[in-house]
């Protein structure tokens, strides 16, 4: 009796798991069709300004049962902060923004996004309903060369799941990357001393790729995965 009943609960715990992960499947499934159907627009911008939007809070919704008299209370945590931004467009990669500028709104759960502390940036960009939304974290910073070009250097992070290689850029002026007490923990891991200039609290490099790769990587990498991109 005993061995029947473990036996029909290992059964049905099976099935319960079974179902939670067809479901979680079909859910990111569902999710990646409709990404597929939405383009994404990749440009190289000069920032204009970011500003606070949204802030991390508890919405709490009553809803009150008439025929019973209960009162149930809902509490949504929004998570991430919202940001509105402004940027001038550059130059397109992938698909056009036809106006000089572009709003868009930025979600981020740590706070200001890291694409807004320098000057230009390759940002991506979905549209919905008119309105123009950040792909969450997804974004390279991005510097002029000396044949007036866009590229942005070497990301071990960024750069973890493509086959595109580093080279060397000629830069107008020299990339440089001040080290916080994080970084200079891991500097030679994060800074490989084949593409980075170890001085002092500072890494200097002249590695990288020019806009059109950087694009590439998003797209076989973490938009590939998000289902923008087959």
């Amino acid at each position: 009796m005993r061995n029947t009943l473990i036996a029909f609960l290992l059964i049905l715990i099976s099935n319960v798991v079974f179902t939670q992960t067809n479901s979680a499947t079909t859910t990111t499934d569902n999710w990646k069709q409709n990404n597929f159907n939405k383009k994404i627009y990749a440009f190289v911008g000069e920032k204009i300004y970011i500003e606070n939007y949204i802030k991390p809070q508890a919405i709490e919704d009553y809803k009150i049962n008439v025929s019973e008299g209960d009162t149930l209370r809902k509490t949504f945590i929004q998570m991430d902060y919202g940001y509105k931004a402004k940027y001038k467009v550059i130059k397109n990669i992938n698909n056009e923004i036809k106006a000089s500028e572009v709003e868009f709104i930025a979600f981020d759960h740590h706070g200001i996004p890291p694409f807004s502390k320098g000057k230009n940036a390759l940002l991506f960009l979905i549209k919905e309903n008119e309105k123009f939304y950040h792909c969450k974290y997804q974004y390279f910073e991005v510097f002029k060369t000396s044949d007036n070009k866009w590229a942005g250097i070497y990301d071990k992070i960024k750069y973890k799941n493509t086959t595109i290689k580093p080279v060397k850029i000629d830069f107008k002026a020299d990339v440089t990357i001040i080290l916080n007490d994080y970084l200079k923990k891991h500097r030679y891991f994060l800074f490989p001393k084949k593409y980075f200039k170890h001085i002092d609290n500072k890494v200097v490099t002249n590695y990288g790729n020019y806009v059109e790769d950087l694009f590439s990587i998003k797209k076989e990498g973490i938009l590939k995965a998000r289902g923008y991109f087959k």
